[in-house]
């Protein structure tokens, strides 16, 4: 079983055959998700369902520019933890992440300018919407890379 989670820890895999009870038994625990979609629609509902965090203690280098950089900063210097659906949300309002959206005195109007939307405070609702954003696979790609990269781990 620990070999099955180590293995997933960079990227979703696969349940290989004959290893079903494992798995289940590792989401059981608390320690492994699932869904029966498969593809970028797989990955979103698997990334939706966890907190991303910055591993800030990596030995690579900075991620600075272009898209993952982008991601990166809003991911290492927000002053909230953001979901893969507010991740989305921001890219598709072409949100940059400017000063005034960044660390504890950003918060809020980070906040306000995810959910500007009063219909998109329900919950699941934001979920919901950026299932079928055109901004969700370039997202689902850059948190699999930072995470390849060692840049992230999720809980």
């Amino acid at each position: 079983m620990a070999r099955l989670w180590t293995n997933a820890q960079q990227a979703p895999k696969e349940v290989p055959a004959g290893k079903e009870n494992y798995i289940r038994r590792l989401e059981q625990s608390g320690l492994a998700a699932t869904t029966k979609e498969r593809g970028d629609l797989a990955h979103y509902r698997l990334l939706s369902g966890c907190i991303i965090c910055p591993e800030l203690d990596s030995d690579t280098k900075p991620v600075q520019t272009g898209y993952d950089g982008r991601i990166w900063t809003w991911i290492e210097q927000a002053g909230l933890r953001l979901t893969a659906s507010e991740l989305i949300r921001l890219e598709e309002q072409g949100t940059k992440p400017v000063p005034a959206l960044l660390g504890e005195q950003g918060r809020q109007e980070l906040t306000e300018q995810i959910y500007s939307s009063k219909e998109l405070i329900w919950d699941g609702t934001l979920e919901s919407e950026m299932e079928w954003s055109p901004a969700r696979d370039a997202l689902v790609m850059s948190l699999l890379r930072l995470l390849r990269m060692g840049r992230l781990f999720l809980v």
